[in-house]
């Protein structure tokens, strides 16, 4: 039997494509809410693991309460999610501390961001799938502030084989996972307020791990689905830049994120790659005993074993940099009502946008607005569409 995998990476709002993903993925392979649930494990890393909870929350439905997902994201207020606290910041630089829930000293509000963990029932059901078998783990990457490691909170069902990494970098604590973990995953340093769980503080798993393939691998896995929101498709830059966007703050803050998020995803699809076609060379030179004798060797100093691995990654198909920039001129009067910092900062966006239009990665984080979530789950939901036999072979 296979062990398919679901894994969702961090990206702030982009979080909204994963959910149009899913929306297709259901649709594609005709799911209803009575039908089993295509996925046994799941991993997320920022918004990829509250959007992650939802889904296993929901693993006793073959459709996973996309669309109940989907009315969620859509119905999202920028002013409701993003609300800024600059006094907040100002007071933990002053007193030189990290930004922690305690001290109510961050630049967003915390309690913004609970849309998609604060629901008592979802969590009750997401801890009897998980004692039930129906969804065989779940693992949040989150970083460890004291030790700079990464921190893989799992919750497994009872029976599962889960080896964690030998990895010093990464560590992994078995535990009944709880709203706090998945908000200490999401917690963007300086921006929201790092969480505090047994004693230590957390934020955000994207900073170091922000794809995590490995745990459902040693958790069993042999397919992994992955949704990425990074533009992996976006043609080099040119070798002029304007120099005012070089200077601008935003701009070098989006190049950064993108950056960061984007380079460990390759790096751990190249590593799997790699796996698949060792095993493959070695299935084809070596009798049963001998490859027997390998597995062994491999699980000896792995502590799990090496095995081909089918994939399937989701990126966005159009540039979302860009297309965020369009929905920020196209709105520019909606802009004009609000009075908040990042009001302001959207409105010298929408100012500064001309046809031709110059990308704002740095929106595409944060911009947590209903609207412009339909857009993201629309391009989710149609790059699914767009490549349906592929899903149907992957799952058969």
């Amino acid at each position: 039997m296979n062990e398919t995998a679901l894994v969702l990476s961090g990206g702030g709002v982009r979080g909204a494509y994963q959910v149009g993903v899913l929306r297709g993925i259901v649709e594609v392979l005709g799911l209803s809410e009575t039908d089993s649930c295509p996925f046994s494990f799941f991993a997320g890393t920022s918004i990829g693991a509250l959007n992650i909870g939802y889904v296993t929350a929901h693993a006793h439905r073959g459709d996973m309460g996309v669309r109940e997902l989907s009315a969620v994201w859509s119905g999202l207020r920028m002013e409701d999610v993003v609300k800024t606290r600059p006094l907040g910041l100002l007071r933990s630089v002053v007193r030189g501390v990290a930004p922690t829930l305690e001290g109510n000293n961050s630049l967003v509000d915390p309690d913004a961001m609970k849309f998609l963990v604060d629901n008592d029932d979802w969590w009750e059901q997401l801890h009897k799938n998980v004692d039930t078998g129906v969804a065989k783990g779940i693992f949040i990457a989150t970083l460890e502030v004291a030790t700079g490691r990464t921190s893989v909170f799992a919750d497994v069902a009872p029976g599962v084989d889960y080896v964690p990494s030998g990895d010093p970098r990464r560590i992994s604590r078995r535990t009944r996972l709880l709203p706090e973990h998945l908000m200490a995953s999401a917690a963007i340093p300086v921006l929201l307020p790092a969480r505090k769980i047994d004693g230590g503080l957390y934020v955000d798993g994207g900073l170091r791990f922000n794809t995590p393939i490995s745990p459902v691998l040693r958790a069993g896995a042999d397919r992994v689905m992955v949704v990425s929101m990074i533009d992996r498709m976006r043609p080099p830059p040119p070798e002029e830049v304007d120099p005012a966007n070089e200077q601008s703050l935003l701009f070098l803050a989006g190049k950064l994120i993108s950056a960061a998020l984007l380079d460990p995803l390759e790096y751990d699809l190249a590593i799997l790659d790699r796996i698949n076609a060792l095993m493959g060379a070695l299935e084809s030179v070596l009798d049963d005993q001998q490859l027997a004798q390998v597995r062994a060797l491999m699980r000896e100093k792995r502590g799990a074993d090496y095995k081909k691995v089918r994939t399937l990654l989701f990126t966005p198909s159009q540039d979302i940099g860009l297309l965020v920039a369009g929905f920020i001129r196209d709105h520019k009067d909606r802009w004009k009502k609000g009075s908040t910092i990042l009001h302001r900062v959207l409105r010298r966006t929408a100012a500064a946008q001309t046809e031709e239009l110059e990308e704002a990665d740095w929106a595409s984080f944060i911009l947590f607005d209903g609207p412009f979530c339909e857009l993201l789950i629309n391009l989710g939901h149609n790059d699914a569409l767009a490549r349906a036999d592929e899903v149907r072979d992957f799952f058969a």
